[in-house]
């Protein structure tokens, strides 16, 4: 089936995205908080990606193997979108029972060669993305530390945006969607590529704005994947991985476009992350929420794979954080948590579709319990952790912790007293 995404329209700073399949017609609205400089050529631009990345959502209608646009495109803006929802719905593919190697085909009515577009403002400062989790409110801290200032950027305004952004005090804009809502009535379900839609939707944002830097905050473990089939790898971080980070670096570069988009956090594993985040200035334990079932309302559920994963990062590198996340000092032992701490260490298992920590991290975490805390442990958990992490080695967490990953776009000169204070914390040296 075929998918027509019409040119986005633009009227008293509203957008307006609309979509056409099987002579439905279907729509998108997005708006600004704040006042916006002038539209122009690169906002044109950016807005086509903009509409483009949304259609995504619209797949809960059908699996579309067809999208025409009704605006130009270039070769190259074809291959990394066909990239981004072949790699980014695969796992959507996956739970719908839909050919795990099924792609969808881009074409444009009006095929265009690249040029350079035309920057006729000068773009400064930063767009920080708040999520409400522990990563991005660890890359703010950091930054405050550094001396360096950002404005918050977020979509929606959940309980765990509103908290995360009561530790920073920083200015935030507000990227506002309207999703088109026959969405919701169709029949297919499950997780789409939100991360590239949030990271196009503060591009844009940056440069109505007049910002330089988006600054996302994905850790180097989303670039593991969650499963193979059929030889295809189901990343359900893959739109959080330096794969499509640098995807997208390159597409700005090739449009000439002087906007910057990275994750401060992409040398570090999750393991590491929860260090850096325990060892801040500000207590900031009780003010994230990482539960994708409560973040919008602002708890816990203890019930599903994140909250397993968290529970068991915490509870390794920083316990003395626990009470104030789950409201109880035991966390690992609550027993609904239990058969997801399983699947992460357990390689015979599948790795829960969520964002969580590599298999080897939630394993060394599993160790760390086991030699600290053992007495945190129920017989059966204690029994799993001793099988799955027998070939861990003494001292591994502190090697673990030193370790750094040049695989990053973070500009290093102008944020390098971010650098070296992840650097004094984790004992590493960070400018490689």
């Amino acid at each position: 089936m075929k998918l027509i995404i019409h040119q986005p329209s633009v009227k008293d700073g509203q957008i307006v995205a609309t979509y056409q399949a099987n002579d439905i017609d279907y729509s998108h609205v997005f708006s600004f908080s704040e006042p916006v400089l002038a539209f122009d050529e690169v906002s044109d631009r950016l807005i086509r990606w903009l509409a483009i990345a949304h259609a995504p959502y619209l797949f809960s209608i059908e699996y579309f193997t067809e999208i025409e646009t009704s605006f130009s495109l270039s070769p190259e803006e074809i291959a990394f979108f066909e990239k981004l929802v072949y790699n980014g719905m695969a796992e959507f593919r996956y739970v719908n029972n839909i050919p795990i190697a099924t792609r969808t085909a881009f074409s444009s009515d009006l095929p265009a060669p690249v040029s350079a577009l035309q920057v006729n403002r000068e773009l400064n400062g930063r767009l920080l993305l708040n999520g409400g989790g522990k990563d991005g409110l660890t890359s703010g801290l950091l930054l405050q530390t550094a001396g360096l200032d950002f404005t918050l950027f977020q979509i929606g305004s959940g309980v765990a945006q509103s908290k995360a952004a009561d530790v920073l005090k920083n200015p935030m804009v507000l990227f506002k969607r309207e999703m088109e809502p026959l969405r919701l009535e169709g029949k297919f379900r499950g997780h789409r590529p939100t991360s590239a839609a949030i990271a196009i939707s503060a591009l844009l944002t940056a440069y109505m704005t007049g910002k330089r830097d988006v600054i996302a905050s994905n850790e180097n473990s989303a670039n593991e994947p969650n499963l193979e089939v059929d030889g295809i790898e189901i990343n359900h971080q893959y739109s959080k991985s330096f794969e499509f980070e640098k995807d997208l670096g390159d597409l700005l570069l090739l449009f000439g476009l002087p906007l910057r988009y990275f994750s401060l956090l992409r040398p570090f594993h999750e393991l590491q992350i929860v260090k850096l985040f325990a060892h801040q200035p500000v207590d900031a334990s009780n003010s994230f929420i990482s539960c994708n079932h409560g973040f919008r309302k602002g708890y816990w559920c203890k019930t599903c794979a994140k909250c397993a994963f968290i529970s068991l990062a915490f509870t390794a590198v920083a316990p003395e954080t626990i009470e104030n996340i789950f409201e109880t000092d035991n966390s690992i032992a609550i027993p609904e948590l239990e058969r997801h701490v399983i699947d992460l260490v357990s390689p015979e298992l599948q790795k829960p579709l969520e964002c969580v920590g590599t298999l080897y991290e939630c394993q060394l975490a599993a160790k760390t319990i086991l030699d600290r805390s053992p007495d945190l442990l129920s017989d059966t958990m204690r029994d799993v952790f001793v099988d799955k992490t027998r070939l861990i080695k003494e001292g591994s967490l502190e090697e673990f912790m030193r370790s750094f990953n040049s695989d990053h776009n973070i500009p290093t000169a102008e944020y390098a007293a971010v650098l070296k204070l992840t650097g004094e914390i984790l004992e590493t040296n960070v400018t490689a």
